[in-house]
C-alpha cells in the first residue's frame, strides 16, 4: 500500500474484519464511526467517532480527496451515493465501482441484469404499483430495494403478507416518498440451509478468492449466526452465476451474492447482491491464509487454509440456541470448540467481543 493514509468507515463486524485485515499490511490505520459498537473497541487503529450523521459523512467526503478510504456500511454507501455519486469514482475508495454499485445497490436493478444474463430471479412488484385489486400469489414478502438512510420505517426489514387487504394497509402506513424504495415478492417457502451466499474478492470482475457459505442458522432473524462451506448439489452453478453476474459490471472489492434455494433444494433464485463486505465477512479469513496479499497484489495466488469451514458468530448462536430450549443451549456450548473460524472472537483481541455485552447506541441518526 501507499504512504496516504487508510481509513475504514463503520463499526460493525465487517468493519472489523477490514480493520484486522488491512492492519497484516499497515501499522497506522483509523476508524471512523458515528457507533461504539464492535470495531471500535478493537486494539487495532486510531479511533474517530462523530456524533452526527451529516457531519460523519461530510468527514468521509474530507477523508477521501487525499487518503484510501474503505465503505463497509450498505447505508453509508446508499447516503453518498444519493448526495455525491462521483464519490465512487475515486481510485482511493473502495469500492470504486459506480457502475457496479448502479446495479448492486438496487435490488430491482440487479433483476434486471440477471434477467439480461438468464438468472433466475423471484417475481417483484414495485409497492408503488400494488393496488386495492392486486390478487398475491399465497404469501408475498415487502422488503427495501435499496438501503434505508433515513429515520422513517427504521425498524421495518421485512414482512410477510397473505392478503391484500393486509399489504395495502401496510402501504398506508408508509410514505408515499418511500414507496419506490420498497419492493414486494411472491414468498419462497424457507427450509434450514435454503440461504447460500457467495463471497468474494473481485479486481475488475475477475474473482481472486471466493467462499460459498449455507446459512444454517440465524438470529436474530435474517442474520448469519451459523454457516458452513457449501459443496452441496448446486454449488458450481451458484458460483457460476455468482461470478457471471459479478463479471458483468467489472466490480472491484468484496461482494456478497445471495442466493435462496426452493423447498426442493434442486432450483435457486438470485436474492441480492451486496457489493461490500458482508457480517460474515471474517469466514474468509478462515479459508484464506493470505487473504491480505490478495487485497493488494494482483499477482498474488490464493492460499486455501480449508475445504471443510465452519463459521460462527459465538454470542448469537448461543443466544439463538437459547431461545429454542436450554438443552439446545448446552448442545450449542459443546458444538463451538469444534468449529474452526470464529467471528469477533480473538484471542489477542477480546474487547470487541465483550463488547457485544454491554454496548450502548450512541450515535444521532439524520432527522428527517
Amino acid at each position: 500500500m501507499d504512504n496516504k493514509e487508510i481509513y475504514v468507515s463503520g463499526a460493525s463486524p465487517q468493519t472489523y474484519f477490514m480493520l484486522r485485515l488491512i492492519t497484516r499490511n499497515v501499522d497506522s490505520i483509523s476508524l471512523l464511526t458515528t457507533e461504539k459498537k464492535c470495531a471500535y473497541y478493537s486494539k487495532h487503529g486510531k479511533k474517530i467517532l462523530v456524533n452526527d450523521y451529516d457531519a460523519y459523512l461530510s468527514e468521509l467526503r474530507k477523508v477521501a480527496v487525499k487518503n484510501t478510504l474503505y465503505v463497509t456500511s450498505g447505508k453509508d454507501i446508499e447516503a453518498l451515493i444519493e448526495f455525491e455519486p462521483d464519490f465512487f469514482k475515486r481510485k482511493n475508495v473502495f469500492p470504486n465501482d459506480l457502475y457496479g454499485l448502479s446495479y448492486f445497490t438496487s435490488k430491482t436493478k440487479t433483476y434486471e441484469l440477471c434477467d439480461a444474463l438468464g438468472l433466475p430471479i423471484i417475481k417483484t412488484w414495485p409497492l408503488s404499483s400494488i393496488m386495492p385489486e392486486f390478487t398475491p400469489p399465497n404469501k408475498v414478502i415487502a422488503k427495501w430495494n435499496v438501503e434505508n438512510t433515513k429515520n422513517t420505517l427504521s425498524d421495518f426489514k421485512t414482512r410477510v403478507f397473505t392478503t391484500t387487504k393486509e399489504l395495502n394497509t401496510f402501504k398506508a402506513t408508509v410514505p408515499t416518498e418511500l414507496h419506490h424504495k420498497i419492493i414486494v415478492q411472491e414468498y419462497i417457502e424457507s427450509k434450514n440451509g435454503s440461504n447460500i451466499s457467495f463471497l468474494a474478492l473481485y479486481e475488475h470482475g475477475d474473482c481472486k478468492a471466493g467462499l460459498l457459505a449455507q446459512q444454517l442458522e440465524q438470529y436474530p432473524q435474517g442474520i448469519t449466526s451459523f454457516l458452513k462451506e457449501y459443496d452441496g448439489l448446486l454449488a458450481k452453478e451458484l458460483i457460476n452465476a455468482a461470478k457471471k453476474l459479478v463479471y458483468k459490471t467489472k466490480f472491484n472489492g468484496f461482494c456478497e451474492v445471495e442466493f435462496k434455494l426452493d423447498p426442493t433444494f434442486k432450483n435457486f433464485y438470485v436474492l441480492e447482491v451486496n457489493p461490500r463486505p458482508c457480517g460474515w465477512s471474517s469466514a474468509l479469513l478462515g479459508k484464506y491464509s493470505n487473504l491480505e496479499k490478495l487485497l493488494i497484489d494482483p499477482l498474488a495466488t490464493p492460499v486455501i487454509s480449508t475445504n471443510n469451514l465452519k463459521w460462527v458468530n459465538i454470542l448469537r448462536y448461543l443466544r439463538g440456541r437459547l431461545s429454542v430450549s436450554f438443552t439446545s443451549f448446552l448442545r450449542g456450548i459443546v458444538c463451538v470448540p469444534f468449529i474452526n473460524c470464529y467471528d469477533i472472537f480473538h484471542a489477542n483481541d477480546l474487547k470487541p467481543f465483550f463488547s457485544q455485552f454491554y454496548r450502548k447506541k450512541t450515535h444521532v441518526i439524520k432527522k428527517n
